[in-house]
């Protein structure tokens, strides 16, 4: 499968401190050190795969990640990464199972939610994908990965009106998918707007040349002719 543009954007829980402080100086519970060591370790495991991905060192992360896990089962960061590592690795499935997980430990956190649409979505289950991304827009109705994959969803089931609306708030909240532009690109073209062609035709230029060229030639190029 083509690679797929995806910016997810996550708020990871920062470290807090090992142990409650009760006084001035106060030692840790020996009966609680084990699980916070644990814990600590997960997290110090997860940020040693996030730098492996981002040197496309993906098998490796993959390792870090499932290490993550084995010290701590609810890790949803290690869960969440593992997932979006395997999209990297176009393996959706399990893609899809490591994002189900994330979102179980942690249901409150719209990109987990995301993430799971994307999975559904890449996977043509598209009325999952649906679902999945009004559930992290419910939770932050500001995020623009949530509605660029909610209007793409929309799109495939031929739900014009809705995905043309959810693909406007995607893009007017700065959304880096540059299939969204394209999609809504051609929409407009389709109703004769050529302004607002033009508006995604420019904007893809700077987030995707290749889809540039591809809006242009389905969209204006025969215009311009004309």
């Amino acid at each position: 499968m083509k690679a797929l543009s995806l910016l997810l954007l996550v708020c990871v829980a920062s470290c807090g401190p090992l142990w409650a402080r009760t006084g001035a100086s106060t030692a840790p519970d020996p009966a609680r050190a084990p699980v916070e060591n644990a814990a600590l370790t997960s997290r110090e495991a997860v940020e040693s795969g996030n730098r492996l991905r981002g040197e496309k060192k993906f098998e490796a992360a993959l390792e870090a990640y499932q290490g993550a896990l084995r010290l701590q089962p609810q890790n949803s960061n290690a869960w969440f990464y593992l997932g979006i590592t395997y999209v990297n690795l176009d393996r959706f499935e399990e893609a899809r199972a490591s994002f189900r997980r994330s979102v179980l430990a942690a249901p409150d956190d719209p990109a987990k939610w995301t993430g799971l649409c994307l999975s559904h979505y890449v996977l043509g289950d598209f009325p999952n994908a649906i679902h999945t991304c009004q559930e992290a827009l419910r939770l932050d109705p500001n995020q623009a990965e949530g509605w660029a994959w909610l209007g793409l969803g929309y799109a495939r089931q031929q739900e014009w009106d809705k995905a043309i609306r959810s693909l406007e708030f995607a893009t007017a909240l700065g959304t880096r998918s540059s299939e969204a532009w394209y999609t809504l690109g051609v929409r407009y073209a389709r109703q004769g707007q050529r302004g607002k062609v033009l508006r995604m035709y420019r904007r893809l230029q700077e987030l995707d040349p290749d889809q540039a060229r591809r809006l242009y030639l389905v969209a204006l190029a025969r215009q311009t002719r004309g």
